[in-house]
């Protein structure tokens, strides 16, 4: 039965495949590339390469599927290399399963247009893989052939790829650049380090004033005109003086990452890394972000909250566009902290370890004391933390 309409099932595999590769190239493109280049600095790659890699990745993609629905060595090379980037996706995403289970986030396959667990990637890969053992197996590849289509295919896709995706210049973060490349909390860290699953560690209280009982000789005697003031004449006498321990200032200053952030919205001014400082990296669109918010304005009706936000305005960066946007983000969460808003070529790299916004960190004289994302972020560890600090 297969056998009879093989012709018809391997066309018909070849373009749903190749539908698949054409759009997850298209999806990535626009405002979701920097999530799928964000991903590629979180599996290792260097910030200065990223935009470059990104846009190779999409380009391949792109050509994988137009060249899928074309005969020129199709199954010599076509199916083959299109084997081994599904093989690629699929130890990538095996990685993200061991590491988090895979039920949750988007694995950015087809970026934002069509979100997709993990786990749900996977499956799809497993099963496109077997689509093409079928179609590798029943293929047969015509004598003539050349070499030059799906080489002029591959170029064509790389052209139109780097014309229509503009590579972003990441280089401030990395060595060398304006800005120190964004590091682990613990390598920032040069003294006693918080652990954020449990919050913190115990910093030491003050102790009460002690005294020091200087011993003199001789007996008080009341001046003149100096009510309270006594002099010692005559026999031995103690003299009780305070003493003050010394305040703990915290760790040594460092130049964060953050650093360069002074002004914020209405006239604030600050040194992020003077002191104690909460630093948010929030999308003002971004319903985790305004629940986040929304927890730390709980937490701030109790203590001080020394809180600033680094935030990123999808539609664009032109206070005509993202003030709007601000105002229904600080509506839904409740409360208003000092925000400035920055391209995405900067929030991302800011956004550290944590996969996607939000990301909360814990400034002590520009060092990273805490530092969480959506998932490991609570409003009782940010007590903790911001109380071992000494806020109150």
């Amino acid at each position: 039965m297969l056998e009879k309409y093989k012709n018809e099932i391997n066309w018909v595999i070849r373009i749903i495949v190749a539908i698949m590769f054409i759009f997850g190239a298209w999806a990535k493109s626009g405002d979701a590339i920097y999530l799928f280049e964000k991903q590629l600095a979180d599996v290792g790659f260097d910030w200065c390469i990223v935009p470059y890699a990104s846009r190779i990745i999409i380009a391949f993609e792109l050509f994988l599927g137009i060249a899928l629905l074309q005969i020129h060595y199709l199954k010599r090379i076509i199916i083959p290399l299109t084997v081994l980037m599904l093989i690629a996706f699929c130890i990538h995403l095996g990685i993200i399963i061991y590491e988090t289970g895979g039920m949750d986030g988007n694995c950015g396959c087809f970026g934002k247009s069509m979100p997709m667990s993990p786990l749900s990637a996977f499956i799809k890969n497993i099963i496109t893989l077997a689509m093409l053992a079928w179609l590798f197996k029943q293929y047969k590849e015509r004598r003539r052939i050349k070499l030059w289509i799906p080489a002029l295919i591959l170029l064509a896709s790389g052209i139109i790829t780097f014309l229509y995706i503009r590579p972003t210049n990441y280089c401030c973060f990395c060595p060398g650049g304006e800005l120190p490349t964004s590091v682990a909390p613990t390598q920032l860290i040069p003294g006693p380090s918080f652990d954020t699953s449990t919050a913190v560690t115990t910093t030491p209280t003050p102790e009460a004033p002690k005294t020091v009982i200087k011993s003199t000789t001789g007996t008080p005697e009341k001046q003149p005109g100096k009510q309270g003031t006594l002099t010692v004449t005559g026999t031995p006498q103690q003299t009780i003086t305070p003493v003050t321990p010394p305040v703990q200032q915290g760790p040594a200053p460092k130049t964060s990452v953050f650093s360069r952030y002074h002004t914020f919205s209405k006239g604030v001014t600050t040194n992020l890394d003077e002191g104690v400082k909460v630093v948010c990296m929030f999308n003002l669109e971004c319903d985790h972000c305004m629940a986040t918010c929304k927890e730390m304005g709980e937490l701030g009706k109790t203590m001080s909250m020394p809180a600033y936000l680094i935030c990123w305005s999808e539609p664009g960066n032109d206070p005509t566009v993202y003030q709007p946007l601000a105002a229904i983000f600080f509506k839904t969460a409740g409360t208003e902290y000092p925000y400035t808003v920055v391209g995405p070529e900067t929030f991302f790299p800011l956004l550290g370890s944590a996969p996607s916004p939000p990301r909360v960190v814990v400034l002590h004289n520009g060092n990273i004391i805490a530092d969480w994302d959506s998932n490991s972020f609570s409003k009782e560890k940010l007590k903790e933390v911001l109380t071992t600090a000494g806020v109150k």
